[in-house]
């Protein structure tokens, strides 16, 4: 790669932003490659810091999920994460959607047309009440 073509990424990479449809993460991984590659062909010291709105969005991102784990393990559901997002399979054809970060819920079922919300909530609580009334409580005595 030469001079030319760096710079040319690098115009395309700080494009990459909240506004344009990028997610947090995507927008953040695109300010460290074109510091990146700023440093390595430009030669330019300057360091590009990501907007104020995709610092503010990895943060958020950084919520802890550890709560929401537990919960789900007393009903026996294993908590998957992924980039902010956490999400459970409650059975073959339905699943749980939690965005930790703002503490929203939603269950989905499975249609012919793909899925379907049916519930929704907010809050650690509203889960655990929908979860007693839906589902059994699975116990063990090894904790």
């Amino acid at each position: 790669m030469n001079r030319q073509e760096a710079l040319r990424k690098i115009a395309l990479l700080r494009q990459m932003t909240l506004d344009n449809g990028a997610s947090a993460s995507e927008a953040a991984a695109a300010a460290k490659l074109a510091q990146d590659l700023m440093s390595r062909y430009v030669g330019e010291p300057k360091k590009v810091e990501p907007p104020r709105s995709v610092q503010v969005a990895v943060k958020a991102q950084e919520v802890p999920t550890e709560p929401w784990a537990r919960l789900l393990d007393e009903f026996g559901y294993q908590l998957k994460t992924f980039n902010g997002r956490c999400s459970a399979g409650l059975s073959r054809t339905s699943r749980l959607l939690i965005r930790a970060e703002d503490q929203r819920w939603e269950v989905q079922e499975s249609s012919l047309t793909g899925w379907r919300t049916t519930t929704r909530g907010i809050g650690f609580h509203s889960l655990r009440d929908f979860l007693t009334r839906n589902t059994a409580r699975r116990y063990t005595f090894t904790h």
